[in-house]
């Protein structure tokens, strides 16, 4: 599974990539979020995890373009801005789950495999619709 890190801090995006990796994601790494949407759309990855702090862009900003151009990859913000008003914030321009900095690795990880889950079952459920009939 594609996991895409948009993280400025470079020990940060460093550890996350290196340790999804060993979990056997495939990772892609971002430092700033000015070609972040570009990025997520020519990598296509099923999770993204989003610093709010970015160099160039913010990672609010990031989050309600993706969602505006409909692209359903799950986002976690993971963040240093952790009080409760800045993770209604995060949740309210479209991210799936936040996370605040400190973290577990594996507190991220359990999250990122709950994202995965829903992406996935997201994917499967379609739907037949006849006229006015529509079957999921």
């Amino acid at each position: 599974m594609k996991v895409l890190i948009i993280e400025d801090d470079e020990k940060v995006g460093s550890f996350l990539s290196r340790g999804l990796k060993a979990e056997g994601y495939l990772t892609l790494l971002l430092t700033d979020g000015l070609n972040a949407v570009e990025t997520v759309k020519q990598f296509e990855p099923a999770v993204i995890v989003l610093d709010r702090m970015l160099p160039n862009l913010d990672g609010l900003v990031i989050c309600q373009q993706l969602r505006s151009q409909k692209v359903s990859a799950r986002i976690l913000i993971l963040s240093a801005l952790s009080e409760v008003d800045e993770r209604v914030k995060g949740l309210r321009a479209g991210a799936d789950d936040y996370l605040g900095k400190p973290f577990h690795f594996e507190e991220l990880l359990a999250r990122i495999e709950a994202l995965a889950k829903r992406s996935v079952n997201a994917e499967h459920k379609r739907q037949l619709q006849v006229a006015d009939l529509i079957l999921t």
